[in-house]
């Protein structure tokens, strides 16, 4: 009744004063945020027009700060130019060439330089004269010229200039640079027209003759960025010189990048698209080398912006980048052709105006609150209060509570709804009254139809066992033969027995689902096998109609999650449907995966072509009781509870169920059921012997009754397990003794009639203590039928005394019971039960089960006296198998010696020939070399000669030495034919260490150069001790001592030095991967080589060491072992060492051992005796 009137007055925390505030709140909230947006975008405009004028202003003063640097670097050189050209005309005679000489002197390489002891590095310039520079006394004249010029212009420039100097194009190059010998240290190759100091003022590159600068250089050991600065300097359309500064930038760049107003950034690139600073871009602009090409970058906005400052208008300072929402200010720094710019986010005004309008709307928010307020006191006094009093009153009645008696002092509605509501206050408690007498009896009464249905399922049990049994015995014949007509109607009585039982289970069935009290075993099954289960046993059926039924589940299909027994009685109610409505055509089963938001789950169709089932009947078919009508009932039969069943066993298990109907066409049953995760959850197959273990309990089967008709069921199981029992009894050999235990003089005659036509030896007992008493006293049956339910001592206490003596396997009890709930059979296998049969008991089953375990109980006592042989035997195979192993293993190891051998000798023949193949041609090509160098040498002193005794060659001559760059060959050939020599001499030393690696070993010792062998094993690892991506080049530190030549077997020594060598590499590899190793040990990775001989000078002693990780001690005692290997799969074969240590000990009489410690290297030591 309570929830009656929570439905029919629900509460509600809502009132008309709460929904008249809130609709006048709203509308007002919409008006203050008009008035905000407006706000917002009028401010935003306003701001956009300031920051436009802010901008302009700003980078006009800032470009103009930015290149103060180079326009004092312009105002120096046009000071300098004209104090050179004033100094070249007072000049123009002299040749002041004692001067020159005081002052400077030619070198060694051919350059001229400063007097060495006259040179003051901090107060004068350094200057560089090419080697094959005409010294004229215009030359001289200049150079002096220049020299004092860049002195004293230099040292004044010294505090805002890296340095000042003066080039010309005839190779003459003056500086001032106090800090760096520069002059010194240029080597006489330098060439200063094609520097590009020089290059960008040449008249090609500089047709403006103005200041020009060279691009962004990063020097990494100063850490400066500097760029150059040139002027050239022309005397009667000639250049004579370039006036020139090395510019450093760090103070500039720093600027650019900390000095910015709030919120934006600063860059500078070249007109040409080289990015001078940026923010975040300085470490890739150092990578390289001040060469960062914005137009092939990545960065797309960074190429927006460059693309726009390009095309950027004239006298145009500010301009929107409306793409990444930004504005651009923009300066021009002339003399390096540099574009400064500031990048100035629109988000920096947004977020101006938004706290702006932030403002507005708190504002409003207050204005709207206080007015809330005020109209909120007004309507609570009016309105609120008597609507609160009548809420409390109708929350008073949902609760039961129906004393209510409101005070009418209103005469307005709200005074009338109070009198109507003491009116319906009286009404509803009266009714209330009325409708808990009545809920009161019907749970009385369904609580006794629950007791009613569980007695009734019990008790009817037992007498319908106790029918069927006699009435199958008899039709077996225990009585004699009896003639049709009685064969007949005692057929019938155990066909109505048997539909009466399942009749009853299937009403006990749908009342624990109505009542949620069915127990589910969920376990992941296999659809496939099930489906198999179900289709054998309807396959009498099928045979009697024209029709074909298809298993098309995969089995590849995972399982489901499900109670294996419900899916069996799920199948069977949907295939029953089918077979039932459809007279011929086919049935098919079929699965596939599906997948939905919550899980992944198999969708199962069953379908027909049968009678098919009317629209408007679809939505009804799974209601209890229901059939499709009236007259199809009548015709097919059945309860209707069968789909109603089905549908909430599927439901239980997280499944759904529907179906697809045409009408004279078919019916398709789908429903769902979740897969299970487990891929070993089920087996491939189910034996139609063990039905019944698929069959715990006759529930599942009861479920066909409405499926289709109970008596043709039944004769369809009965054929089933009358065929596989049958089969059981005729391979029965021997005659077994049961006990039958049982409390009821019925059931105990039933069983002795099924058992006595197979001749079994049955003894009975009529209680618990009888049957104990028996077997006490000594009697041992093959196998003990059990009831449940007997008085003073129950089957579940009996089955607990008897395996406190025997073993399941020894005596097996199979319990007989008319409970066939999981719970219950559980029980009794956990008091050590065997199996169990459900009443009303079937022969066939029974017979079978009988049969089974008495077999299985005299197989154990047969396996176990095998079991005994079998261990002697065992023992004697194992002795057996562990010779053989061990001879197997000898023939692996030497197999794999062999192997090993046969490949390094086909390996040193492969090599030895191709050595051999490639000192022929070195050899040839080394001579021709020597004689081609001075050939060469020749010609080139005879071209020089011909262009110093004939300097005006005829043009066609000037064309070609133009065309092939004749003055590039001249010093370019004779470095060709020397790069030439070195390679074949280093492919001649290839070839003689390959030879050397591979000599073939003859039957007897030979002497040999072990440090030939050496020096052969590291030319052939020499690509392997190279740098690469993972870490740097393994230096190698050869310590030879004094050792005579040694009587050996060089070919094996080689494959030793090339093992050790190569495992000490591997070692530094592996050391590189872990990642303590690079941190703690900073030093360089090496290997050292040391030999030596022994004090007595008996032993020859080589040491190699690496300092890689080293090893534990339990690897290096098994190191020499063959097979060990440390190294992954496919990397290592662990038979290396083992074979080095097999050629020392047993080919030389030497010794090989190791000496490694973890994080201090592995060191090898070599001992061979001096013959």
């Amino acid at each position: 009744m309570v929830r009656f009137h929570k439905k029919l007055f629900p509460q509600s925390k809502s009132s008309i004063t709460r929904e008249t505030l809130i609709k006048m709140a709203v509308r007002i909230a919409f008006v203050i945020l008009g008035s905000t947006a407006l706000s917002y975008l009028h401010l935003m405009s306003i701001l956009e027009t300031q920051t436009i004028k802010q901008l302009d202003k700003y980078i006009v003063e800032r470009g103009q700060r930015e290149s103060n640097i180079f326009t004092l670097a312009e105002d120096n050189h046009a000071v300098l130019e004209q104090e050179i050209k004033r100094r070249l005309e007072e000049w123009e005679d002299y040749d002041p060439q004692a001067e020159f000489d005081q002052r400077f002197v030619r070198s060694h390489d051919g350059v001229i330089r400063n007097q060495p002891e006259k040179f003051d590095r901090s107060r004068q310039a350094g200057v560089y004269i090419g080697k094959n520079v005409e010294l004229t006394p215009e030359i001289r004249r200049r150079v002096l010229i220049f020299y004092d010029l860049v002195i004293s212009f230099g040292m004044a420039w010294r505090s805002r200039f890296q340095n000042t100097y003066i080039n010309t194009p005839e190779n003459i190059g003056i500086m001032y640079w106090p800090e760096v010998p520069w002059a010194e240290n240029t080597t006489s190759d330098l060439y200063i027209p094609n520097e590009d100091s020089f290059w960008i003022t040449n008249s090609q590159h500089n047709p403006s003759r103005q200041t020009v600068c060279t691009g962004l250089s990063y020097d990494r050991i100063a850490r400066d960025w500097t760029i150059s600065c040139g002027t050239p300097v022309d005397i009667a359309g000639k250049q004579v010189a370039t006036i020139g500064h090395d510019i450093v930038l760090n103070e500039l760049l720093e600027r650019t990048l900390q000095d910015r107003l709030p919120g934006t950034y600063n860059l500078i690139f070249r007109s040409d698209g080289r990015l001078i600073a940026h923010p975040d871009k300085m470490d890739e602009i150092k990578d390289k080398q001040g060469k960062f090409e914005i137009t092939q970058s990545q960065d797309l906005h960074l190429i927006r912006i460059f693309e726009l400052v390009k095309h950027l208008e004239s006298g145009q300072v500010v301009v929107k980048n409306d793409q990444d929402q930004e504005y651009l200010a923009v300066a021009k720094l002339e003399t390096p052709d540099w574009y400064f710019v500031t990048v100035f986010p629109k988000s920096i005004l947004a977020e101006v105006a938004f706290k702006n309008a932030r403002f507005v709307l708190i504002l409003g928010g207050i204005s709207l609150i206080f007015e809330i307020v005020i109209l909120l006191f007004v309507l609570r006094q009016q309105v609120a209060e008597p609507l609160s009093q009548l809420m409390v009153a109708t929350e008073q009645i949902a609760t039961g509570d129906f004393n209510i008696n409101l005070d009418i002092k209103r005469s307005d509605e709200l005074g009338q709804l109070a009198s109507s509501f003491n009116t319906m206050a009286g009404e509803v408690q009266a009714r209330e009254v009325r409708l808990k007498q009545a809920q009161n009896a019907l749970k009385r009464t369904d609580k006794l139809k629950d007791e009613f249905l569980a007695n009734t399922s019990h008790e009817l049990r037992t007498p319908l066992n106790g029918i069927i049994g006699i009435a199958e015995s008899l039709i077996d014949g225990t009585t004699g033969q009896l003639t049709s007509a009685t064969l007949s109607n005692l057929r019938m009585i155990v066909s109505s027995g048997r539909r009466l039982a399942n009749l009853v289970n299937d009403i006990l069935d749908f009342s624990k689902l109505k009542h949620k009290t069915l127990e589910l075993q969920l376990k992941p099954v296999g659809l496939r096998e099930v489906v198999e289960v179900v289709i054998t046993l309807s396959q009498p059926l099928i045979d009697q109609k024209k029709l074909q039924i298809h298993n098309k589940i995969s089995p590849l299909l995972p399982a489901v999650i499900a109670d294996e027994n419900r899916l069996q009685q799920i199948f069977h109610n949907l295939i029953g449907n089918a077979l039932k409505f459809t007279d011929s055509g086919k049935i098919e089963i079929t699965a596939q995966a599906i997948s939905n938001s919550a899980s992944q789950q198999l969708q199962i169709t069953v379908s027909d072509t049968g009678i098919g089932i009317p629209e408007d009947k679809l939505e009804r078919i799974f209601e209890s009781f229901e059939q499709a009508d009236g007259s199809t009932a009548r015709i097919y039969g059945g309860t209707g509870l069968g789909l109603a069943i089905t549908k909430q066993l599927i439901e239980l298990q997280g499944g759904e169920i529907w179906v697809e109907s045409t009408l004279n066409e078919g019916s398709q049953f789908h429903f769902t059921l979740p897969i299970s995760l487990d891929l070993e959850s089920h087996s491939s197959s189910i034996s139609i012997l063990n039905l019944r273990d698929h069959f715990p309990s006759s529930v599942v089967m009861s479920s066909a009754v409405s499926v289709y008709s109970e008596d043709r069921f039944t004769e369809n199981e009965e054929q089933v397990i009358e065929e596989n029992s049958s089969t059981l009894i005729q391979d029965q050999q021997q005659v077994y003794k049961i006990l039958v235990v049982d409390d009821e003089p019925v059931n105990r005659q039933v069983l002795v009639n099924h058992l006595s036509l197979y001749q079994y030896e049955i003894t009975e007992a009529a209680s618990g203590y009888e049957a104990l008493d028996l077997l006490r006293n000594g009697f041992k049956p093959d196998l003990i039928l059990l009831d449940v339910m007997m008085p003073r001592m129950t089957g579940y206490e009996v089955t607990r005394k008897v395996r406190e003596i025997w073993q399941p396997n020894e005596l097996p009890i199979v319990l007989l019971t008319a409970k066939n709930q999981v719970s219950d059979l559980v029980i009794g296998l956990q008091a050590g039960a065997n199996d169990y049969v459900t009443k009303p008991i079937t022969k066939s089953e029974l017979i079978a089960r009988i049969t089974t375990h008495c077999t299985q109980a005299a197989t154990f006592l047969e396996n176990a006296r095998l079991y005994l042989e079998l261990q002697a035997s065992e023992a004697r195979e194992r002795e057996r198998s562990m010779q053989l192993e061990q001879s197997l293993e000898q023939l692996k190891n030497v197999q794999l010696q062999m192997i090993q051998a046969e490949k390094m000798a086909s390996i040193g023949q492969l090599v030895a020939g191709v050595g051999h193949e490639i000192n022929n041609p070195i050899s040839f090509i080394l001579g021709n070399l020597s004689y081609a160098e001075t050939s060469v040498k020749d010609l080139i002193e005879l071209i020089l000669l011909y262009q110093d005794k004939y300097p005006q060659p005829c043009l066609e001559i000037v064309e070609k030495i133009e065309k092939i760059d004749l003055s590039y060959l001249i010093e370019d050939l004779p470095q060709v034919i020397t790069s030439l020599k070195m390679g074949s001499e280093r492919i001649r030393q290839i070839s003689i260490a390959l030879r050397t690696f591979s000599r073939r070993d003859t039957d007897q010792k030979v002497e040999f150069n072990l440090h030939e062998g050496i020096e052969s094993t590291l030319m052939i690892l020499k690509h392997r001790l190279q740098g690469n991506s993972k870490r740097p080049e393994i230096t190698i530190i050869k310590d030879y001592g004094d050792l005579p030549p040694i009587n050996c077997y060089p070919g094996q020594l080689n494959q030793v030095f090339l093992n050790l060598v190569a495992n000490a590499i591997d070692a530094l590899d592996d050391a590189m991967e872990d990642r303590a190793y690079r941190e703690h040990y900073n030093s360089p990775q090496k290997i050292s080589i040391h030999t030596e001989l022994s004090q007595d000078e008996q032993w020859a002693i080589i040491r190699i060491k690496d300092n890689g990780m080293g090893m534990i001690e339990s690897v290096k005692q098994k190191i020499f072992e063959h097979l060990f290997t440390t190294k992954p799969v496919g990397k290592g074969t662990g038979i290396g060492l083992s074979i080095s240590h097999q050629i020392i000990m047993e080919k030389h009489g030497g010794k090989l051992s190791c000496v490694s410690s973890w994080g201090e290297g592995s060191e090898f030591i070599i001992e061979i005796p001096v013959e």
